[in-house]
């Protein structure tokens, strides 16, 4: 009997492929995309210069158009008299410009497509073929190129003996910094140029400059983010908040000529988000910043569909408005911020995850692929991810307005009463509401994560639902859960080369087995019942964004 359809990738592991469609048991078993059974061999095999898998056979044919483009650009900014003479791929550069040529295609071919749910040509993270963008950009070129090198960390990982298709090892269970090597000496260099460049513009800092620095900052904040840096990139987003007072304010950081909608989104995003794994008493600014924080977003001209964020700008309110009552209260409680607390919860289970999904769909035709099945095999994975959001954020509300019983009666809160409210606008009290909340986020979590079998990348965006229903875990010393989700997150992590995840699977074993510790000793002696509070689990966490 005679071998069936070999795929591409089983091919250049040497192994004997199983054949399945869409894609082969050996590659779903090992956790790995799966090439497909074309008869032409994928790009990504055919250059010398990149040796890891991409996201998608069809992303990589499309970028390695665009990446060869890239590198022709470069040599004839770095020698014009070349004219429109086409170039070689083996032409001499100087070693600088040929780690950025290099860098830039590997950013395109490999980085730039996990950056969005669906990628295609109108994907806004990938370098375009017009690079005289760079002389004024160069801080962004060398992190641009010190986040290729970790993400090729990353890959050597995804690849190391030390894998294991089951469940996640204990000596894995570490924090990012401890399983990856930070790139060498040509990294530091990179970084410390990046850094002379922001050092330089602080020095002679006028309302103008400001503009061009809040955009290295957050490309600060975005090369730490990655590498899961967590005293850095608070450091870098405080340094972009006292930019944004030298403005004038978010207000009027509104109107400034040369702030772009992209800086506008990816600060505001940053803000909503660190917010909510902060503890009460750090959050940065009071009720009314965090009011100006989500009207900003809420008014961007920013289609957030296509984002490393996918999801409705109204959840990234109520995200807000969660936040907004935790800064008023500082961790306290009372009855109207329980009330308020309900009211909230009841807007975000309302909200129709399936309508917004199709409007998606409607609004970016250029974007989705043409097919029917297709189409709505995407939009059933833009519908469950938002259910993850929406769950998450009913939880972040849950854990963070609502005391344990014996805080609710120290608190001057009749537990009759508040039960009672809870009683009358929904079908649960607050600790079942909570458990079914995490249920049903748990839930939806295994069936994203079953779609990925069949090509959904929507898995590459629930990183913060995943951390949320993690620290439930942690609260309900639920085994299962709690394994499931840091293999899923030490997987991400080796898949999209970003330390964040790992710090997450970390984060999540680390407080399970304390708050494990504290029941047995503590007991009864302890509030809580020795359980870990939200504000002491996010103690000292990185931020859980892609």
């Amino acid at each position: 009997m005679g071998l069936g359809p070999q795929c591409w990738t089983c091919r250049s592991r040497r192994v004997r492929c199983t054949s399945e469609e869409p894609s082969c048991q050996k590659c779903s078993d090992k956790g790995i995309v799966c090439s497909g059974y074309g008869p032409t061999k994928p790009v990504r095999w055919k250059q010398p210069t990149v040796n890891y898998t991409s996201s998608s056979s069809v992303a990589s044919q499309t970028t390695a158009q665009s990446s060869s483009s890239t590198s022709n650009d470069l040599v004839r900014r770095e020698m014009p008299e070349l004219g429109n003479m086409p170039l070689p791929r083996s032409i001499e550069l100087s070693p600088e410009k040929r780690v950025i040529v290099r860098s830039i295609e590997y950013y395109n071919h490999y980085i730039a497509p996990d950056l969005v749910p669906v990628d295609s040509p109108f994907n806004p993270n990938r370098f375009t073929n017009d690079l005289s963008w760079m002389g004024e950009a160069r801080c962004m070129i060398f992190l641009q190129v010190c986040m290729t090198n970790y993400h090729q960390s990353w890959k050597r990982v995804q690849w190391s003996p030390q894998h294991r298709p089951t469940n996640v090892p204990d000596e894995l269970l570490q924090p990012a910094s401890a399983l990856v090597r930070i790139p060498g000496c040509q990294d530091i260099t990179l970084q410390q140029q990046a850094l002379k460049i922001v050092h330089k513009d602080l020095a002679g800092l006028n309302a103008r400059q400001c503009v061009g620095l809040l955009s290295n900052i957050l490309s600060l904040i975005a090369f730490q983010l990655q590498r899961s840096a967590f005293s850095s990139w608070r450091v870098h987003l405080s340094g972009a908040q006292s930019l944004v007072t030298e403005l004038g304010g978010l207000h009027n950081m509104e109107k400034t000529a040369g702030v772009t909608e992209w800086d506008k989104y990816h600060l505001t995003s940053l803000l909503i988000f660190a917010a909510t794994t902060t503890p009460a008493h750090h959050i940065f600014g009071d009720e009314k910043y965090h009011q100006q924080v989500s009207a900003m977003f809420q008014n961007l001209d920013v289609d957030t569909s296509q984002t490393a964020t996918p999801f409705p700008t109204i959840l990234f309110a109520y995200i807000s408005s969660v936040t907004q009552l935790r800064v008023r209260f500082k961790g306290n409680s009372d009855n109207y911020l329980s009330k308020q607390a309900v009211k909230l919860i009841e807007q975000i289970r309302r909200f129709n995850s399936r309508v917004w999904a199709e409007a998606v769909a409607r609004r970016n035709p250029g974007v989705l692929p043409a097919s029917k099945s297709n189409t709505e095999h995407i939009i059933q994975g833009y519908a469950l991810l938002v259910e993850t959001l929406k769950a998450a954020t009913a939880l972040y509300a849950l854990r963070t307005l609502f005391l344990p019983p014996s805080d609710r009666w120290s608190a001057g809160v009749e537990r009759s009463e508040l039960d009672s409210s809870f009683s009358s606008r929904t079908s649960f009290h607050h600790a079942d509401f909570t458990l079914q909340t995490y249920h049903d986020l748990c839930q939806t979590l295994h069936e994203l994560f079953k779609r990925k079998l069949t090509g959904d990348t929507s898995w590459k965006f629930c990183i913060w639902p995943m951390v949320i229903a993690g620290q439930q875990a942690v609260h309900y010393q639920d085994e299962k859960e709690k394994e499931f989700l840091c293999w899923e997150l030490h997987n991400m992590s080796r898949s999209l080369g970003a330390g964040a995840m790992q710090d997450g699977a970390y984060l999540i074993s680390r407080m399970f087995h304390r708050q494990k510790q504290g029941i047995q000793k503590l007991g009864q002696k302890q509030s809580h019942n020795g359980r870990l509070t939200w504000d002491e689990i996010f103690e000292g966490s990185p931020l859980f964004m892609m």
